[in-house]
């Protein structure tokens, strides 16, 4: 049985030391927090603020309630059920994705926001606009491990040096491939190259 529970001061000790070492010579730094104990709010902040010294992007795919942890993320990326209880507790109106996101980014100072639609695809949130990627039309077997996709993709664009946009709509072509797929299942970087030429992006 899983428990979350904080983990002991040694731990927390030789974490931040492995981090610390390990941040530095990153192309970009994820932290997929199950909100399991691990990626407490002083974890969280130390890879943030270890990151931005070494100008290494973070991605964050939230689960945790409060947001204050991603403070200063270069991204983050809630679903929509995610992102409404977000703005519920912040007095946001959660059907105004753009002002809402707009305000949610600023508050706590992240470079941007990509809130994940499910079958309307994604808006992505900047300092300068909000763009919205439709989602690529496809038959849907199963939605496992979408998500994930989504962020492991983003991931894989970002760090190697593709602009933030076009690794959005990498990945949402990504997610449409996986939901075609039954159970969890890989994205083959053969597929995915061949479904973006196919799209003529």
């Amino acid at each position: 049985m899983e428990k979350d529970q904080p983990h002991g001061e040694n731990t927390r000790k030789e974490l931040l030391e492995a981090l610390k070492n390990k941040i530095k010579d990153a192309g970009l730094v994820l932290i997929s927090d199950y909100d399991k104990g691990l990626a407490d709010k002083q974890t969280t902040a130390f890879i943030i603020r270890q990151a931005k010294k070494h100008k290494v992007p973070v991605i964050i795919d939230p689960k945790k309630k409060d947001w204050s942890l991603y403070t200063g993320a270069f991204l983050v990326t809630p679903n929509l059920k995610e992102f409404r209880e977000v703005c519920n507790r912040h007095q946001l109106d959660d059907d105004d994705l753009p002002g809402s996101g707009k305000a949610i980014r600023e508050q706590f100072d992240l470079d941007n926001l990509l809130i994940t639609l499910s079958d309307k695809g994604m808006m992505l949130i900047t300092a300068e606009e909000e763009f919205h990627v439709p989602t690529v039309k496809k038959e849907v077997f199963d939605v496992s491990g979408a998500g994930d996709t989504v962020i492991a993709t983003l991931a894989a664009c970002i760090a190697n040096g593709f602009e933030l946009k076009r690794s959005v709509e990498i990945a949402n072509i990504a997610a449409g491939i996986v939901v075609g797929k039954f159970g969890t299942a890989p994205v083959l970087l053969e597929e995915l190259q061949e479904a973006v030429l196919s799209l003529k992006f």
